[in-house]
């Protein structure tokens, strides 16, 4: 959960750099796009990594548990920001077709706004079956639940 907290913090400060009304170059904007983006594709699968942790497959806090973990958010995260700094800069020219209008960059878009959405779908059903099938609570998941001290409803 640290690795995610920290992949947060990471999202933040580049989401404030990349798109709040700081006067950076548009080289060091894209620079701080392509972290944010990589960020949130590292991050979204730190979270549904640690909704699989929750299964004890691998003891959680082991070193072989963390550095799976954090070894695979960071392939993650330098895959996804070398794709966004060579869309960015046309280091390569493989991804020049996204620099000219309509501007449309598939990869970024999977990347960005796809993937993340699998991961927190996966994550969600990890957990959902975690605390409904291992744990057999069903609380979490209610909308309504009587407080236990008034016996009302709270909504």
């Amino acid at each position: 959960m640290q690795l995610f907290l920290f992949g947060y913090i990471v999202i933040d400060i580049c989401e404030i750099l990349s798109i709040g009304g700081f006067p950076l170059r548009s080289s060091v904007r894209t620079a701080f796009s392509a972290i944010h983006i990589a960020a949130i594709t590292a991050t979204t699968w730190v979270l549904m990594l640690n909704g699989a942790v929750g299964y004890q497959a691998i003891d959680d806090g082991t070193l072989l548990s963390m550095s799976l973990i954090f070894g695979s958010a960071l392939a993650l995260f330098i895959g996804t920001g070398y794709i966004a700094l060579d869309t960015g800069f046309s280091w390569t020219g493989y991804f020049d077709q996204s620099l000219y209008a309509p501007n449309r960059s598939y990869s970024i878009y999977t990347l960005y706004l796809l993937l993340p959405i699998v991961f927190l779908f996966i994550y969600f059903v990890l957990e959902s079956v975690l605390v409904i099938k291992i744990l057999r609570e069903t609380r979490p998941l209610r909308k309504c639940d009587s407080l236990p001290d008034r016996g009302k409803r709270a909504c």
